[in-house]
């Protein structure tokens, strides 16, 4: 897949969360677009880990059936909504294996999530303060998390894992 259709598709869908969660702020436009090319990779640690982290946080979610079981960010990810997929009785186990299995036919950079933020603030996509807050992007500590706002409005409860995957377990979104 050509660079340029990936990130319509990116954008594409990127709309349609802006349409699904209208209180994003910007830092939840970056943390999409850093998702959407990077994918998950820059979370995993062992195997056991990734579990535990998912069964605890499953622990506390009240399953439901009625939301979408992902959501895609591009044609290579998608978030796995961890409240539908209790609901639909995915075993933490079964969720570490896909994030675990996860890989991206394109392969993306830090430095291309940063290029992608300056075209999007160029076109008035993304209103950035200042040049050194889109540079922590090249910062390999930093990960860019929800903003308040976001997560006070909507609980984001999900895991990032590849598209195919997802379709291959035969599990559809609604």
């Amino acid at each position: 897949m050509a660079r340029e259709v990936f990130e319509q598709e990116m954008l594409r869908h990127l709309q349609a969360q802006r349409l699904r969660y209208p209180s994003m702020q910007q830092q939840d436009v970056v943390k999409f677009v850093f998702q959407a090319m990077l994918g998950v990779g820059h979370l995993l640690s062992s195997r056991d880990a990734v579990i535990n982290r998912i069964a605890r946080e499953m622990d506390g979610l009240s399953p439901d059936p009625e939301e979408p079981l992902f959501e895609t960010l591009s044609p290579s990810w998608c978030r796995l909504n961890l409240r539908r997929a209790k609901a639909e009785r995915m075993q933490p186990h079964a969720i570490a294996g896909l994030m675990l299995a996860s890989r991206s036919p394109m392969q993306f950079t830090r430095q291309d999530v940063l290029d992608f933020c300056k075209i999007m603030a160029d076109a008035g996509e993304l209103q950035v303060p200042d040049e050194e807050a889109l540079g922590r992007i090249l910062d390999e500590s930093w990960l860019p998390s929800h903003s308040s706002v976001y997560k006070a409005r909507y609980h984001p409860a999900y895991r990032v894992i590849s598209v195919d995957l997802m379709q291959g377990v035969g599990l559809q979104s609604r």
